[in-house]
């Protein structure tokens, strides 16, 4: 966790505050929205699950650079 933490706080340092969200995912979609300029997608609820098929899923993408 102390690793972690010493992460976040070098992102604060060297990343704009104006380029940087400090995001917490229950917050849902509108901080998300409003950092991006962009609409809540219409039709979508916000994902909320942690599922290991989820979570293969987003690996297998982010391996392939297909995110």
């Amino acid at each position: 966790m102390a690793i972690f933490n010493h992460h976040i706080e070098q992102v604060k340092q060297l990343v704009p505050a104006e380029r940087l969200l400090i995001y917490e995912v229950k917050e849902g979609w509108e901080p998300l929205r409003w950092f991006l300029d962009q609409p809540v997608p219409e039709g979508k609820l916000f994902p909320h699950l942690n599922e290991r098929a989820n979570f293969s899923e987003f690996a297998r993408r982010l391996i392939q650079g297909k995110f």
